[in-house]
């Protein structure tokens, strides 16, 4: 998985998918490290560097594979390091941190992991201010279920700063801020269904979502399914998205109870399907299994004519 939605919104997906086939994302360390490496010599030899005074002229060393600057006033390499907190309660999270960690390492940074749980991450990552810079890289991860065809919200999610999910927080009194006015504007438009048309939408939708991309405050590694048991199959339907284990189906369709409402629809509130979703989720602060969400879901779609 290279941006978001990926497969949890196949139809805003296919908005932006030639163009994230054309920016050919894969593995390569060596054009990464070439990059790095053509960055920083640039940065310390261009006393006007990117339009800006550059005060690092002659301050960025590279050491026995290893990359150094040296501070303002003083005459003391320091090592470049990035503070990279890890998930420790997730083995997938820890295994992805400490890969990441690792090839971080081969490019030349040194890099300072701090190991902690959600409750740790709540008070440094989404507690603080992100100019005091408690942290840099973080191994975040979401349960989405179950896919829809559409983000309806055009990526506000993951990607606009006035949900409050955006280093900053939504704009806590004295935190820096991150914010990007034309993802602000056309995904609040989404969601509020200020358009008139599904090609309006779509247009919201295809310039939100790439500009996210681009933009890369979050960058998705991996798209995971997870069986979980149920203790018959009497009047279920195994999902369309497929059955993963003969005793687990991920979600499933009622046949015998219709759902009761569905979540906002921009512009109307409509019941697109009559089959609930009824949905496994996990407990938020401790990972435990806790049952089954009552609440019916409806599969959406961004407008209903």
């Amino acid at each position: 998985m290279y941006d978001w939605p990926g497969p949890f919104a196949i139809d805003s997906q296919l908005l932006i998918q030639p163009m994230i086939v054309q920016a050919n994302i894969h593995y390569n360390p060596t054009y990464v490290n070439q990059s790095i490496f053509a960055l920083f010599q640039a940065i310390n030899t261009t006393a006007n560097f990117d339009g800006m005074y550059n005060p690092w002229v002659g301050r960025i060393l590279y050491i026995n594979h290893q990359w150094y600057y040296i501070p303002p006033n003083s005459t003391t390499p320091q090592p470049v390091t990035i503070i990279f907190f890890i998930r420790k309660d997730d083995p997938f999270r820890y295994a992805i941190g400490q890969f990441f960690m690792s090839e971080l390492q081969n490019l030349g940074f040194t890099v300072k992991p701090i190991y902690g749980d959600l409750s740790e991450a709540l008070t440094m990552v989404y507690g603080s201010n992100p100019a005091q810079m408690e942290w840099q890289i973080y191994t975040e991860a979401w349960t989405i279920t179950p896919p829809e065809p559409w983000d309806t919200y055009a990526g506000a999610s993951f990607c606009a700063s006035w949900t409050g999910d955006m280093p900053g927080w939504g704009g806590v009194t004295g935190y820096w801020q991150y914010a990007n006015s034309t993802i602000d504007t056309l995904t609040m438009w989404a969601a509020t269904g200020n358009f008139t048309s599904l090609q309006q939408f779509e247009g919201y939708s295809k310039t939100a979502l790439y500009d996210c991309f681009q933009q890369a405050v979050r960058v998705w590694l991996v798209a995971a399914t997870f069986p979980y048991p149920i203790q018959n199959l009497t009047n279920w339907m195994p999902s369309i998205f497929g059955l993963e284990w003969p005793l687990g189906i991920k979600f499933a369709y009622s046949t015998v109870h219709q759902c009761a409402q569905c979540r906002y629809v921009p512009r109307k509130r409509v019941p697109m399907e009559q089959h609930c979703l009824v949905l496994t989720t996990r407990c938020l602060l401790n990972g435990c299994y806790s049952g089954v969400h009552k609440r019916p879901i409806c599969l959406l779609q961004p407008i209903h004519w």
